[in-house]
């Protein structure tokens, strides 16, 4: 045997810990499933909406606004953007006089994104809090707890994390909301109360 090998075996003898009892023990509180699940939803779920946003365009002919196109977003007569499926059927096919469909807003100007974001964010940091648990667990296993404090490592990252994270949101739809408002005509006194704040 090596001396590589024979320290890895004197070193788990000492612990009385073997690979399989950490395996088994951090298969017992993590679900593989769950893990899935997190990390799927967390960055793939506004992925996928916007592809879905983007076919859901194309398909009623509507397209999507681009960046440079949102300031002129009140011109009907704009048709140089037609959506590659629109374009498909409708080429040749245009009567003139016939009103045009309101393009779509990019994705990332919707409600829906926000929504979508939200979501994938909160499972982030779910997959986050699992990740810490599992680590806090081999630390406790490997015997590194001073204090106690691996026991508790996780509930505080988890509690730390969510309040952290819900609170730079209501931070931004606070600025969000001052800015709808701030260029409004202040013709009502709740306007003006609410900018104040």
């Amino acid at each position: 045997m090596s001396l590589n090998k024979l320290l890895i075996q004197f070193a788990r003898q000492q612990l009385g810990l073997p690979f399989g009892k950490v395996c088994k023990a951090v298969t017992d509180i993590v679900d593989e499933r769950e893990m899935a699940l997190f990390a799927t939803i967390g960055w793939g779920l506004v992925p996928a909406t916007e592809k879905a946003y983007g076919l859901y365009a194309n398909v009623t002919g509507r397209g999507i606004l681009e960046e440079e196109e949102e300031e002129d977003a009140g011109d009907d007569d704009n048709t140089t953007n037609k959506s590659k499926l629109g374009g498909l059927f409708m080429k040749g096919t245009e009567v003139e006089g016939v009103k045009q469909k309101r393009k779509m807003k990019p994705f990332k100007s919707t409600g829906l994104y926000q929504i979508v974001d939200h979501i994938g964010q909160a499972s982030k940091i779910a997959f986050s809090v699992v990740i810490v648990d599992v680590a806090a667990l081999i630390g406790r296993m490997l015997g590194y707890n001073p204090g106690n404090i691996m026991s508790n490592v996780s509930r505080i990252f988890s509690k730390v994390a969510y309040t952290g994270w819900m609170v730079m949101r209501i931070s931004l739809l606070k600025v969000c909301i001052a800015n709808l408002y701030a260029y409004a005509v202040p013709c009502h006194i709740s306007y003006t109360l609410l900018y104040i704040l």
